[in-house]
């Protein structure tokens, strides 16, 4: 590997680092630094067009804290600049088509993140306005009078401003970059198109007005089901589904607010409808390319339904066959088991007798006590005549139950197996690409 390259993947690698760096500050120094890097590596090779694409690349993210004027006409230059790129790259024949995919790869990748962090910063920087607005509202003894609503007096207005600029980068830039990758033919091209489709859709579809303001939703509406065409055009043979608003870049008293309006908004009915289409329509495709499998499960479906029928009734009557020797088990113990109530009542009632005794009483309380053992006595003997005949009953019962206990054991077992199959079924039925 010569300097060169070595200096080129090492600038790279640096750019890479310094994208991942969370404060701004910091972050801006080394952006700088890397981009003077770029300039030399440029100046050195003018002709290499991944060291052309970072320098242009890093020279325009580095706008991210400058003013939202700033920021759009950074975007409108950067995309003009990545269609001539693309332009020249198919002119080029000394790079391989390995070369040109890798090369669009990093344009896609990184043109994609360089309009989400646009919009990131103007979130950012709304937040701040959004929380000000909202602490000064609160602390204001006098607003709980003003009979004015929150969200139209504090949010509304900013809201608007940035889903404007939000809606133009992800949408209009998104669009704009497509059409220039577009151009260059790479075997990831559709990749690359689809990758950004989907990306600036998700950023797109959390921009606060889709969710309260109808006019908006009607400017923009046709730019969401342009880009998602892209994305089904590009990947025709995959289930996309459009992502549900979260407003998660939104300050949370704002997105309280703006969650429920999404609820019951224009867009929230776009995307679920749009979702049910695309779920519907890959279900037919699956049944048209997967021929015959679904009247086989339909008629695997009808056997099994048959057979758990039978299960079914052979359970029944298996249980029918226990339940009628368990019954028949409890009536023979009926009457040992009034014995020995009754024998227990009368301990009870002989010993409550004897604790009302007087102090003078004691012949009675001798006659008494000798009844109570003879009675005691009586009951334990019924007692264990009870035990005896409980464990001839159970005995008994075991012997005439001992088929049918089997009998509902392999049914219930039969029943389970043929449910799970059922409910697998079913399920594929419904939902083919599980």
């Amino acid at each position: 590997m010569s300097n060169y390259e070595q200096e080129k993947m090492s600038a790279l690698q640096a750019l890479d680092a310094a994208l991942a760096i969370e404060d701004d500050d910091d972050q801006e120094v080394a952006l700088n630094d890397v981009q003077s890097t770029f300039e030399e590596l440029q100046k050195a090779t003018p002709d290499d067009l991944e060291v052309i694409f970072n320098n242009t690349f890093s020279t325009t993210y580095s706008l991210s804290n400058k003013p939202v004027e700033a920021k759009e006409k950074g975007i409108q230059l950067f995309v003009e600049f990545v269609k001539k790129l693309c332009l020249k790259m198919n002119m080029d024949l000394t790079l391989s088509n390995e070369e040109k995919s890798r090369i669009l790869a990093d344009i896609a990748t990184k043109s994609e993140l360089l309009i989400s962090n646009f919009i990131k910063k103007e979130m950012e920087r709304s937040n701040s306005l959004f929380f000000l607005a909202g602490l000064a509202f609160q602390m204001n003894d006098n607003a709980k009078d003003w009979d004015v609503d929150e969200f139209d007096l504090l949010y509304k207005s900013g809201l608007d401003g940035l889903s404007e600029e939000g809606a133009k980068w992800a949408l209009s830039g998104a669009t704009a970059l497509i059409l220039a990758l577009k151009q260059l033919e790479t075997d990831n091209v559709y990749a690359c198109i689809n990758y950004v489709a989907q990306k600036q859709l998700e950023r797109a579809i959390n921009i606060p007005a889709f969710a309260y303001d109808s006019d908006f939703y009607d400017k923009f509406i046709a730019m969401i089901q342009s880009m998602t065409d892209v994305v089904k055009t590009s990947a025709p043979h995959e289930l996309y589904f459009l992502p549900e608003a979260q407003y998660d870049g939104i300050a949370l008293d704002v997105k309280k607010l703006l969650l429920p309006k999404y609820e019951q908004s224009e867009l929230c009915k776009y995307i679920r409808e749009t979702n049910d289409a695309a779920r519907e329509e890959a279900y037919a495709r699956y049944w048209e390319t997967h021929e015959g499998e679904k009247e086989k499960l339909l008629e695997e479906l009808q056997s099994l339904e048959q057979q758990i029928k039978i299960a079914e009734n052979e359970l029944q009557q298996s249980s029918a066959i226990i339940s009628s020797a368990k019954k028949e088990r409890e009536d023979s113990l009926i009457p040992i088991q009034k014995e020995v109530d009754e024998a227990e009542k009368e301990v009870v009632r002989l010993e409550s007798i004897l604790s009302k005794l007087g102090l003078f009483k004691g012949k009675q309380k001798k006659e008494l006590r000798a009844n109570i053992e003879e009675k005691t006595a009586a009951q334990l003997a019924l007692m264990e005549k009870q035990e005896l005949m409980q464990k001839e009953a159970t005995k008994l019962f075991q012997e005439k139950t001992k088929d049918a206990v089997i009998a509902e054991s392999k049914s219930e077992k039969a029943i389970r197996t043929i449910r799970k199959r059922i409910d697998e079924i079913k399920s594929k039925l419904n939902n083919p690409l599980q």
